[in-house]
């Protein structure tokens, strides 16, 4: 199973090698997206950045806080994720389409002493449209783990998260 999983990202990563003329010369976009985001553990706002590695890669970047926990509950909650995918649509249309493989890692202050953390990994899509201007969405499923810095004991858990927003393109 792994070894059919490795030969189809090489098949796919060969035709569009990062050692071809076009993608040398090519020049890297930086889409700085504004996003909302649902997740299993509560609602979030999040600063995004998207950038290509050698017009090959799309990786993605966010940080974001815990909209609850944060503004009404007045307990400092971040997040912050990193993902890595292909542009499915690599022509020169307004779309954008990547599947990804995501981490995330969430962390509450629930008192001075005691703070709970979750961890996340989980595979899903981030779907764009635009030139400039884009309007972005992605989903994302996956498995995540929470745990307490006093207790030993951890919990395994089935995560999802949906976002929505705008972003430019520079």
């Amino acid at each position: 199973m792994v070894n059919i999983f490795i030969t189809s990202l090489i098949a796919i990563f060969v035709s569009n090698s990062p050692f071809s003329q076009d993608t040398i010369q090519s020049k890297n976009s930086i889409v700085l997206s504004m996003n909302a985001e649902m997740s299993k553990l509560d609602f979030f706002h999040n600063i995004q950045v998207n950038t290509e590695l050698y017009n090959l890669l799309s990786l993605e970047a966010s940080v974001g806080v815990n909209v609850n926990k944060t503004y009404f509950q007045r307990s400092f909650a971040p997040q912050f994720s990193i993902g890595i995918g292909y542009d499915l649509l690599k022509s020169k249309n307004r779309w954008k389409l990547i599947p990804m493989i995501k981490s995330r890692t969430t962390m509450i202050d629930l008192s001075e002493s005691s703070r709970l953390r979750y961890l996340e990994g989980s595979v899903g899509y981030s779907l764009a449209y635009g030139e400039k201007w884009y309007v972005t969405q992605g989903a994302f499923i996956g498995r995540g783990k929470e745990w307490y810095n006093t207790i030993d004991s951890q919990v395994n858990y089935w995560a999802y998260s949906f976002y929505f927003g705008f972003g430019y393109e520079f």
